[in-house]
């Protein structure tokens, strides 16, 4: 076991830091990169012999995508886009959630650095974003990238639900009864695609659900409106086979959200300008 784990680790070393490299000097491709890793990382984790830190391929890629802004700033120098006013209370959010290290009523230091690791941390990727999206065409391939890999999240929860899990999928739910049991509920399976857990997916496929159905009624063609419809509408399909509560709250909320911003152009406007 110990030789297989170090074969993986050598092989993603191989594949890894060339990756890693891209990463750095080329934020664009970086940040493709990580949302491709946010959809498959842990899916792939779950086959891999040994406990492999996988998760923390993201935050890898976060550390070095800011490092990289850092690197190409000392030559452009432009820190305009630190101007928003979005900008300063994100900024203020994560100083926040750093202080709090020094709290002196804390109970445990190892819980909060995991709690950071999971939020503030990944709201530098913010940053990131704003500084590597100077075009218009850019901001488009990422959104197509996302609501590619969405779609494909959900063709692949339902191949689940009607066809079945793959042998080492089931062979890796039943390696623990606890899992079992959060996933096996109610005499069904409860679908997660390729994410980590179903609740993940859930919610996952009803915020893109509703995004393409909004995409959808924008400018574009019938062909790309018919795309958007259709997968709005897989999503939002393979979503109730997760059994995910929150996603079946967010739903109509995030309905009735897009109808007052629809309705209402002052709300949209005010938005606007504030950020």
């Amino acid at each position: 076991m110990e030789g297989m784990d170090s074969a993986v680790i050598i092989a993603a070393a191989v594949i890894g830091l060339p990756l890693v490299f891209g990463a750095l000097f080329n934020l664009q491709f970086g940040i493709a990169l990580t949302v491709i890793s946010a959809f498959f990382v842990l899916w792939i984790k779950k086959f891999l012999p040994g406990n492999l830190p996988l998760g923390l391929v993201i935050d890898i890629l976060i550390g070095v995508m800011f490092f990289g802004m850092f690197i190409q700033q000392i030559k452009l120098r432009d820190w305009s886009f630190l101007k928003a006013r979005l900008a300063c209370f994100v900024l203020i959010w994560i100083v926040y959630n750093v202080l709090m290290f020094a709290n002196p009523s804390a109970q445990s230091r190892e819980a909060w650095f995991y709690t950071v690791r999971g939020i503030a941390f990944f709201t530098v990727l913010y940053y990131i974003a704003v500084f590597a999206f100077n075009r218009m065409r850019t901001l488009e391939l990422i959104v197509n990238l996302i609501v590619g890999l969405s779609l494909l999240a959900a063709l692949y929860g339902l191949y689940q639900e009607f066809v079945g899990l793959p042998g080492i999928e089931m062979k890796w739910l039943r390696s623990d009864p606890r899992l079992y049991k959060l996933v096996y509920q109610w005499g069904k399976i409860r679908i997660f695609s390729f994410l980590s857990d179903p609740s993940t997916f859930g919610i996952l496929m009803a915020y893109m659900g509703v995004f393409c159905m909004a995409l959808a009624l924008g400018p574009f063609s019938k062909g790309r409106k018919a795309f958007l419809f259709i997968s709005g509408f897989l999503m939002v399909f393979a979503m109730m086979f997760s059994g995910t509560r929150t996603a079946f709250v967010l739903l109509p909320a995030a309905f009735v959200f897009f109808t007052v911003l629809t309705l209402n152009r002052l709300v949209i406007f005010s938005l606007l300008y504030f950020l």
